[in-house]
């Protein structure tokens, strides 16, 4: 059988022993027809007899007759362990047990446990009745024994530092006790004798283990070579047992430390030195010396000796050091060398001196050294540049910044610099010649729109001032690769003016060519010319042209070249500006499509006649089908080849003719032609790609720029294109596809933002949830680019969710009215608190200070408690964002406030941090005004303004807020009129804010109204005008406050300060509450702003008010219900019960929940159900949105079904006469 004793199997903490009592209440009531009791040992018992044997006493009763107890059961836990039967017992057990009926003695029970632990046990009996078949077991209840035998255990380690395994002098000894008792200890200690030099280190444990240390530092004094140490840890327990552990440590020889050479600047050397090294030992023994050079050593005592290099090269030196009992280190092998040469100089061959370059061409420098190799490379120019550089490795030394050589063909000065390691030294000196401008080049022939008759002809020339032109190129119908013109004119002299000429012929294709010439010096320098546009005019053999189009082209069935009246042509002649048509069918279409391409003779190359036309293409049919939920009917593709035949989109144009029937079909219906200018990009959408019928009257030419259809007799349509590159007709009956990023099938965090991918097709998305939320019932989305190609995404507004299972349905909508639905069942699981980011205190006052917390991991509410030792304050934020701001207020001046926060996320996971601290601001002086403010009394016009100072305030930050997103900032303080601010965007904000702060005077001269309820200033922060066009403000007053000013509720307007005077703002009423009147104004924007109120006059204005005003009350603070006359006087406080509720629930939560069953401590259940009525019955009177009440009252541990009953039955109970209500 399985038992749970608590949530911590073995545990005896606080939490646990409450759970095992409550647990053996409840097993006690289910089982009343026996009882089991403990009756030794008792609880929180000790023992520590040696034989771990223990007597279990206990007593066994039963109310029924024919009943009677037989096998009995001691079940054990640990910590460690779960719970099991250690041993059974029967009424046959005669030997180690009896058990008897209460009424006639005790029952018992022997074990003998294995070891001392803390355990944690109780008694199950089975209860038989009259037909010896057996029930289910009874319980006891659970018991908590420690069986502790064996004392404390005492163990110990020791290490030396730095690491080492046995200790010497100048190291540190470390000394560890980690000591245990199962009960407790009581005393603890590690006493050192070192050669009778005793010493104690005490301490105090205050559980059941302790880790204790001692660390010895060694020294000749203290404790020389040689020494003994002892080490002894003692530990005494609850029950006065004793135990110890003790260590010997014996102090060994220090060896001398490893010889370091303090002259190391000595390894390269021109000539021989002394080299001195130093090493030390920590006993104080003398050190011999043993020396290697260059394969010989000797001893020495002296830490110094003179090298004795004959010849240049690399020396072996290595040193030991011993001390007198033998101890030794060696040091690392050093290398000296002795080098007496200075590194050699030398410029790549291809650099030599006077060689010419560019200032941006880098030369090479080459240094080498036989011994030590380079240590510094430096160069200094004529031009005042300088710098270093690396050997081999090309550098530009003309082109640093400061240079002041601006010829660009000169000739320059490199000097350079380079010493070894030695300190040898080289400098060189190199004058080179700097070309840094490239030939001139002139194109004579072709000239632009010249014609050849047979060769085309390139006379080119180019002039060179500095060096010699090495070659000319040309780059021929846009060829990306240059093809070479080289000159043959060896022996060129270095004048100074050199000229280049020329000339090539070549056979070209007949049509139009464009050609780009270029002229390259020997630095490299090179000049391109302009582009230059000809054609070569000659016979075309047509034969030859239809055979290769059609042969590279597989499926065209018929090639037919036409003049421009539309016959065929059999000869031709290229000419100027003669137009051409190209006739194809194309029989690997599925409809049988013809193309004609109409285009100007003189602008097509017919050396790339050879383009592609590409019919039902699958690789690139796949691409469009990917980029659009169509069906394609059938397909054309002519890629970037026709491209290379006919370079200018405005010199043809195309006309596809398509078997079809249009009233069939109905084209701009589902069946569509697609267009694409471009077909690298096949993502426009249909909507945009879809070719509509021509304009009456339209004839196509060269410069036509848009495409269009002409119906030919209902057989055929004609598709002018104004060139070419993808036509595809479609039926667009598919609809748009929907992949579900965003929500998993499990959700951990209670906000997430709903998204989706969809086709590029997709002209709106819309998500809809099974959850009666009208902002979240049907919602729509823009539509954005996707991270991967050819798919777009639907992204929405986060959204929160309690915990359990939803069910969310996207839907997706082409521009031809398709409609994808996909639905998700999902749980929202969310068990983790949010993260706690430290918080910050700013905008401290001598009253005030606003507690700001940003970056939370998903929004959350804010509580903030503060005390100054003598007062606390408790303060939240529930508008639910990842920033939050709160503004703790009645501080006292100059005083230091101690406070920690709590944010809770949408789910109740709750996260506390540490504690901060802020100190107010010394108190500032007052003005002498008199005026009404925050509720006070009075009337007549406001007095002068004196110096105003802030009595409250709430402040409301958002990370972001969409386009389109009404957004509502709730204010719920008694000491604030206003309640809320709801405003509408047009743009996208970030970082927008709006605090309210309520003054204690008039700002300002003048009079709003003939009596002011309460001073305001509301300020707004990343809301520009154009984003946010105006304010609806919500905001209530007393009706105790009105019937003192004898004012009318209808009289009640918002004023804002504008212009030097208080401007009224349209104001209505918008409700009535329990003991005050709730009223809406809108303004365009914020400053100060006052409620104010205008007095009655006579009688009648005193009768009007006792017949209207509610309940009174003081300004912001709500007024208690009176009972109805017939009911006790007991009853009175109404719907006060659920803040009184909350103050428990705040002090219980101080405490650490320990009082939650006085919360539900009710006098009957019916009285709990009845104040959770009340408190719907008050929040419904205030219009606090359906959810704020549902999450208000499940974070106060009330269910969801009581929640909709309590909401049920206030809504079907009869209701007062909005002016009669609360009297």
């Amino acid at each position: 059988m399985v038992r749970a004793a608590s949530g911590r199997e073995g545990s005896t903490g606080p939490s646990s022993i409450a759970f095992v009592l409550a647990l053996s209440i409840l097993l006690a009531i289910a089982a009343q027809a026996m009882t089991v009791t403990l009756k030794a040992p008792g609880n929180f018992t000790a023992n520590t007899t040696a034989s771990r044997n223990i007597t279990f006493v206990y007593n066994v009763t039963w109310s029924l007759a024919g009943e009677n107890a037989s096998n009995c059961s001691l079940y054990i836990a640990t910590a460690a362990q779960n719970w099991v039967i250690a041993k059974n017992v029967s009424i046959d057990d005669i030997s180690d047990s009896n058990i008897t009926n209460g009424s006639v003695g005790f029952s018992n029970l022997s074990y003998r446990f294995s070891s001392d632990n803390n355990y944690t046990y109780g008694i199950a009996c089975l209860n038989f009745n009259s037909s010896s078949t057996a029930t289910t077991p009874t319980f006891s209840n659970n018991f908590t024994l420690v069986i502790d035998a064996a004392g404390p255990d005492v163990n110990t380690t020791f290490n030396v530092t730095p690491n080492s395994t046995f200790p010497t002098v100048v190291t540190v000894l470390n000394f560890t006790a980690n000591i245990t008792d199962v009960i407790g200890l009581t005393h603890a200690n590690i006493t050192t004798n070192i050669s009778g030099s005793i010493a104690k280190l005490n301490y105090t444990p205050s559980g059941t283990s302790i880790r204790i240390s001692a660390a010895i530092t060694l020294t000749n004094s203290t404790a020389p070579k040689g020494t003994v140490i002892n080490f002894t840890a003692y530990a005494t327990d609850t029950s006065s047992r004793e135990k110890q552990n003790s260590t010997l440590v014996t102090v060994q020889n220090s060896a001398p430390t490893i010889p370091s050479i303090t002259n190391a600047s000595y390894m390269n050397v021109t000539s021989n030195r002394t080299i001195v090294w130093n090493s030390t030992d920590a006993d104080g023994d003398a050190i011999l010396y043993t020396v290697w050079f260059n394969g010989d050593y000797f001893s020495t005592l002296d830490s110094n000796f003179t090298t004795n290099m004959a010849n240049d090269g690399t020396y072996l030196l290595n040193i030991s050091a011993a001390d007198s009992t033998g101890n030794s280190t060696n040091s690392s092998a050093w290398n000296i060398t002795l080098d007496t040469t200075p590194p050699a100089v030398s410029l790549a061959a291809a650099n030599a001196n006077y060689t010419n370059g560019t200032s941006k061409r880098p030369v090479t420098v080459t240094v080498t050294d036989a011994a030590t190799a380079a240590n510094a490379t430096t160069f200094a120019t004529n031009c005042n540049t300088s710098g270093s550089f690396a050997s081999g490795t090309a550098f530009n030394p003309f082109n640093a910044s400061g240079t002041t050589c601006t010829g660009l063909n000169s000739t320059r000065t490199m000097n350079i610099t380079v010493t070894d390691h030695a300190g040898n030294s080289n400098s060189s000196s190199f004058l080179l010649g700097i070309d840094d401008i490239a030939p001139t080049i002139g194109v004579i022939a072709p000239t632009s729109g010249q014609q050849f008759t047979a060769n085309a002809t390139f006379n080119l020339t180019a002039n060179e001032s500095f060096v010699r032109v090495s070659s000319f190129g040309y780059y021929l119908d846009g060829a990306a690769v240059q093809s070479n013109i080289t000159l043959n004119r060896n022996g060129l002299a270095f004048v100074s003016s050199i000229t280049a000429n020329a000339n090539l012929s070549l056979n070209l294709t007949p049509g139009t060519h464009t050609a780009i010439f270029t002229a390259n010096d020997t630095v490299g320098n090179a000049r391109n010319s302009s582009q230059v546009t000809f054609t070569v005019i000659g016979p075309m053999d047509l034969f030859s042209l239809n055979t290769s189009l059609v042969e590279y082209n597989t499926n065209i069935s018929n090639f037919t070249i036409r003049n421009s009246t539309g016959d065929i042509v059999t000869g031709l002649t290229l000419s100027n500006d003669r137009t051409l048509e190209f006739f194809m069918a194309l029989n690997a279409t599925r409809k049988g499509v013809n193309l004609t391409i109409n285009f100007n003779s003189s602008a097509a190359n017919f050396a790339f006649l050879n383009f592609s036309v590409l019919q039902n293409h699958s690789a690139s049919m796949s691409y469009l089908e990917r980029n659009q939920t169509a069906t394609i009917l059938d397909y054309l593709y002519l890629n970037g080849t026709i491209h290379q035949f006919l370079p200018d989109n405005s010199s043809y144009y195309a006309k596809v003719v398509i078997p079809l029937n249009t009233t069939a079909y109905g084209i701009g219906g589902r069946v569509k032609l697609l267009y694409y200018p471009d077909e690298t990009d096949l993502t426009t959408p249909i909507a945009s790609a879809n070719v509509t019928e021509c304009s009456a009257g339209f004839s196509a030419a060269h410069t036509t720029s848009g495409a269009c259809w002409n119906n030919t007799n209902n057989r055929t349509i004609e598709v002018f294109l104004p060139h070419f590159s993808l036509l595809a007709l479609v039926n667009d009956s598919q609809a748009p596809k929907i992949a579900i990023n965003t929500p998993a099938g499990t959700q951990g965090i209670s906000e997430f933002v709903p998204n989706i991918t969809v086709s590029p097709d997709t002209a709106s998305c819309v998500y809809q949830l099974n959850i009666t939320r009208s902002a979240s019932a049907s919602v729509p989305s823009n539509i954005s680019n996707a991270v991967n190609a050819g798919n777009a995404l639907c992204t929405w507004s986060s959204d929160r969710f309690r915990n359990g299972v939803y069910n969310i349905t996207f839907n997706a909508t082409d521009s031809a009215g398709n409609i994808n639905q996909t639905n998700l069942v999902f749980t929202m699981s969310d068990g983790t608190a949010p993260n706690i980011p430290a918080p910050s205190a700013g905008s401290i006052t001598d009253t005030t200070a606003v507690i700001t917390v940003t970056n939370v991991n998903e929004t959350a509410n804010l509580s903030v408690y503060a005390s100054n030792g003598s007062s606390f304050s408790m303060q939240e934020q529930n508008d639910f964002n990842a920033s939050q701001s709160l503004t703790l207020s009645s501080l006292s001046a100059s005083t230091a406030y101690l406070y920690n926060i709590t944010v809770c996320d949408y789910n109740g996971n709750c996260a506390r941090n540490g504690t901060f601290s802020f100190s107010t601001s010394s108190s500032s002086s007052s003005g002498s005004s008199s005026s009404s403010s925050g509720g006070g009394g009075g009337g007549g016009a406001a007095a002068a303004p004196g110096t105003t100072a802030v009595t409250s305030s709430a402040a409301r930050q958002w990370d972001a807020i969409p386009t389109g997103t009404t957004t509502t900032f709730s204010i719920a303080k008694d000491t604030i009129a206003v309640t809320s601010i709801v405003f509408m965007t047009s743009e996208d904000l970030k970082s927008a804010s709006l605090t309210v702060k309520v003054l204690n005077e008039s700002p300002a001269s003048g009079a709003a109204g003939d009596a002011a309820y309460q001073y305001l200033e509301i300020t707004s922060s990343n809301m520009p005008k154009s984003a946010v066009g105006s304010f609806q403000i919500t905001f209530s007053v007393p009706a105790s406050w009105l019937s003192a000013q004898n004012a009318g509720k209808d009289t009640v307007t918002l004023y804002r300060h504008i212009n030097s005077e208080w401007t009224p703002l349209q104001t209505s009423l918008a409700g009535t509450g329990v003991s005050d009147y709730q009223y809406q104004a809108t303004t365009p924007g914020f400053s100060y702003f006052a409620i104010g109120a205008k007095k009655q006059e006579g009688a009648a204005a005193n009768a009007t008010q006792a017949q209207e005003q509610p309940p009174t009350g003081q300004p912001g603070v709500q007024a208690k219900e009176q009972p109805p006359a017939e009911q006790p006087a007991a009853e009175t406080g109404g719907k006060s019960w659920i803040w009184t509720a909350l103050g428990i629930l705040l002090l219980m939560a101080l405490a650490g929940g320990s009082g939650f069953f006085v919360y539900r401590n009710w006098k009957t259940e019916q009285e709990r159900l009845d104040h959770i009525r009340q408190y719907v019955n008050i929040a419904v009177d205030k219009q606090y949105p359906y959810e704020q009440i549902v999450a208000t009252l499940e974070q106060k541990g009330v269910s969801r079904s009581e929640i909709h009953k309590a909401i049920k039955d206030e809504a079907q109970a009869p209701r007062p006469p909005a002016e009669q209500k609360g009297q």
